[in-house]
């Protein structure tokens, strides 16, 4: 069994230049939650006119990941057509990091949520049990 342990920290107790990230690349975002998830790791959960997201960063404040709820419009043809095939969708997010985008989409099958990540072009990278 693996265990993750996630701290939960402040805004104010970030490293520097994670700081400076958040200030210069999300200045109108407001900080909803911070968690430490490594020695050199941190989640930063965000809120903006655009809504709710999520961006990881290093320890020198560069951008890992980032995860933002998309409305259904925002999500290629593609990777709506094969999360379709899968179930009823709930939820999309499209997720970036420095060199990709991929989708992940939560649907309902047969009574169970199911997650999916997926390429732009609809190609199944994985699926597992929906956890949130």
């Amino acid at each position: 069994m693996h265990i993750t342990l996630l701290l939960l920290v402040t805004a104010a107790t970030l490293p520097a230049p994670v700081r400076h990230a958040l200030d210069t690349q999300f200045p109108q975002a407001r900080v909803t939650r911070v968690e430490k998830e490594s020695s050199q790791r941190w989640e930063v959960a965000l809120q903006d006119a655009s809504g709710a997201f999520e961006v990881t960063f290093d320890g020198s404040g560069r951008v890992l990941v980032e995860e933002r709820v998309v409305k259904i419009d925002e999500v290629p043809a593609a990777v709506l057509k094969r999360a379709r095939s899968v179930g009823e969708v709930e939820r999309c997010e499209r997720v970036s990091t420095h060199d990709k985008v991929t989708w992940e989409v939560v649907v309902r099958s047969h009574g169970a949520r199911v997650e999916l990540e997926l390429g732009a072009d609809g190609a199944l990278l994985q699926r597992s049990a929906a956890t949130e």
